[in-house]
């Protein structure tokens, strides 16, 4: 797949989360990479032979207080050689990998943990 694409299907999954919650993607960039870099992987704990497909950074919208006045965006980073590989590992489409991603690191920006935002995962993965 080519880097086109692939943000072609991050555009779409962005679409159905603002369908779905229109707030939850105010003061959120969402960039793409080739690949996490190491200090973003030891950052958040991965180990060598795990894999990170996104990355939430930022401060989560629960845990912000009413005065702290204009921030910087927060910012999604969704890793396009991690997610491909992924996608061909399991058989599973690569718009589906990505769109599981978005949800997952999107939920991190409105302030769910890695346990409930897993916890969401397994729901949507359920009802489609």
């Amino acid at each position: 797949m080519k880097a086109r694409e692939f943000e072609e299907s991050v555009t779409q999954a962005l679409q159905g989360i603002k369908a779905a919650f229109p707030d939850a993607l105010d003061n959120v960039a969402v960039c793409v990479e080739r690949h996490p870099r190491k200090a973003s992987k030891k950052a958040v704990g991965i180990r060598r032979h795990e894999t990170l497909l996104g990355l939430y950074e930022g401060v989560p919208r629960a845990k912000r207080s009413f005065g702290e006045g204009w921030i910087c965006p927060d910012k999604v980073t969704l890793f396009m050689q991690p997610i491909l590989a992924e996608a061909r590992d399991c058989g599973r489409p690569v718009a589906d990998v990505i769109c599981e991603v978005v949800w997952h690191e999107v939920g991190h920006a409105v302030g769910l943990d890695e346990k409930r935002a897993r916890a969401v995962e397994q729901r949507r993965r359920k009802q489609i």
